[in-house]
């Protein structure tokens, strides 16, 4: 058992050593081939310094083989790196007039709907009770850009600041109004929105042919 296993183990060593000593008898046929001079003062000298000889040209072979691949992985990666940059390159500059194209386009589409359109698209689905049209009327009266509150519009409407406030929120949920930095009387300004003023044109644009 243990002389089978130094015989297989001898036989792995010796592949090995045949395999690690190839690119060393390569040279050296090469070079008996192309410079028998040479050849014959290497065949002259004896067979431990033959086999030292095989063994450090190998070496030395195999060194110059791993350094030749680490350089031609090196150049490699930096290529694949200039490709990908340039691809980018290429491919931002052949999209940014498609995009520049594609916002014009779009910016020209918007322009040619209809007010009216945009007046019918901001009304939202949701019924409005009279005072959340009071509400909305009273802050389009104050003009574009202007704010209003819930106690300014509970004396013009003689309802309650809480009940105008329902409304006020119930509006700008809908963004028929739009909230305003800061407060009068702890309640929040508000200002009709874009929106809101496209829905109250169709509500008395309505109100007028009927």
């Amino acid at each position: 058992m243990i002389t089978d296993l130094m015989t297989i183990l001898s036989e792995v060593g010796n592949t090995l050593y045949r395999f690690f000593v190839l690119p060393g008898e390569f040279v050296l046929s090469w070079l008996s081939e192309f410079a028998p001079a040479a050849a014959a003062q290497l065949n002259s000298i004896s067979d431990n310094q033959a086999a030292l000889m095989l063994v450090v040209l190998s070496l030395l072979l195999w060194s110059l083989l791993a350094f030749a691949v680490v350089k031609m992985w090196l150049l490699l990666q930096n290529l694949f790196r200039i490709v990908s940059a340039a691809s980018k390159t290429i491919f931002f500059r052949i999209s940014l007039p498609y995009g520049i194209l594609k916002k014009r386009l779009l910016h020209g589409l918007r322009r040619l709907i209809p007010e009216r359109t945009a007046g019918a698209i901001a009304a939202p689905n949701v019924e409005f009770d009279d005072l959340d049209l009071a509400v909305l009327h009273s802050a389009a009266a104050r003009g574009p850009g202007f704010t209003t509150s819930a106690p300014e519009l509970a004396e013009r409407l003689t309802y309650r600041p809480t009940q105008i406030q329902r409304s006020l929120n119930k509006l700008s949920e809908k963004k028929l109004l739009d909230g305003v930095i800061g407060s009068t009387d702890g309640f929040d300004n508000y200002r009709l929105s874009q929106s809101g003023s496209h829905y109250v044109t169709m509500l008395r644009r309505n109100s007028g042919n009927s």
